[in-house]
Parts: C-alpha cells; structure tokens; sequence
C-alpha cells in the first residue's frame, strides 16, 4: 500500500511540476522548462526556453508543444515536436496528425531551424513546412485540393497560391511539395523517434 501512494505521488508530482533543466547554446546559458497542461478537451507537454541573462534575469525566447491530443477518443488530433543542438543552432521539429473523425485537424510537418548569436538572440534562419489544414476533399472550396491534383487553369492555380500563402503566413515558413514534402516528413518522424530514446 505505501508502494502504491509513493508511486501515485510520484507521477502526480511529474503532472503537477515543471521539469526545468539548464542548457548551454554555443557557451550561452539557457533555462528549459517542460510543463504538463490539461486544457478543456486538449492534453500535453509543452517546452519553453528561457535566456538566463548576466543579472540572472530570464527573458523568454521561444516554445515548442512537445506532446499534444486534442479530443475524444473518436476525434483526436495529435501533434508531436522535439528539438536538436548542434553548436549554434537550435532545430525545431514538428509533426501533426489526425486519427478518427477529426476531419477538420492538420496532417503536416515542419522544421524550424535557429541561430543563436554571442549575447544569445535567436534568428530564424530557415523553416519548411508541408500542410494538409484539414483531411482530403473535407473543404471542396479549399485550394488545398490541388496539393493532391495539379490546377489546371488560372482559378485553380490562384486557390492554390491563396492556400500555400495562408498556411505560410500562419507558420512563418516555407511551403514545400512532393518529394521535398516527403523528405520534410520523414526527416520530422526520424527526429522524433530519435528524441524517444534521449
């Protein structure tokens, strides 16, 4: 019995409490906090990253959901994300799916790469993106449509363009297609399967 209250404690206290962990950016010192959130229908972990300045102040810099489900068990949308240091870059992985009826949910992919310069500010310094806003033929008026079906007159191009230019804006990244597309994608799953085991 006392096994068992530690143990409820224990994981409790893991829900409850943030994990916060100090990193270090090309010799820049960085607080990460991951916090569990339970929101209305929507479940998960989000990271946020904090500089840790001369004076000890932190001054927030970006966030990252780690783990997100949103829905019931008959309409989820998911989304996963990690994230990569490799000197003075910060990699920002994320992937989005949808399982059941959740037809209005996004399927897509995205990597956002960062440069951290000697008094740690961020740039951007490239972010791709491949996004289905909502599931094939679920919107007949989207010009998401011609993702799957090349336009073949003006019109259908124009949807096509006021889409990519949507979802551009939305994410602040580069839309991309086909192969390029497929690649994003598998690059995002091969980064979160590896995160898995970190």
């Amino acid at each position: 019995m006392k096994i068992f209250f530690t143990t409820l404690f224990t994981t409790f206290s893991l829900l409850a409490f943030p994990s916060i962990e100090h990193i270090s950016i090309d010799r820049q010192d960085f607080i990460m906090v991951k916090e569990a959130y339970d929101i209305y229908d929507s479940k998960g972990l989000v990271m946020k990253l904090y500089h840790e300045e001369n004076n000890r102040d932190l001054h927030f810099v970006l966030s990252l959901t780690l783990d997100d489900l949103t829905g019931d068990c008959g309409k989820k949308a998911l989304s996963k994300g990690s994230y990569k240091i490799q000197g003075n870059t910060l990699s920002l992985y994320h992937f989005w799916r949808r399982e059941g009826k959740a037809y209005d949910a996004p399927y897509g992919a995205m990597i956002e790469v960062y440069e951290v310069d000697k008094y740690g500010q961020f740039s951007k310094i490239s972010s791709k993106i491949y996004m289905e806003s909502t599931r094939k033929n679920y919107d007949p008026d989207s010009g998401m449509k011609y993702l799957f079906k090349a336009p073949s007159n003006t019109k259908e191009k124009a949807l096509l363009a006021e889409y990519i230019k949507e979802i551009e804006k939305k994410y602040q990244a580069t839309f991309v297609y086909a192969d390029e597309a497929k690649s994003l994608i598998l690059e995002v799953q091969t980064a979160l399967k590896k995160s898995m085991w970190n």
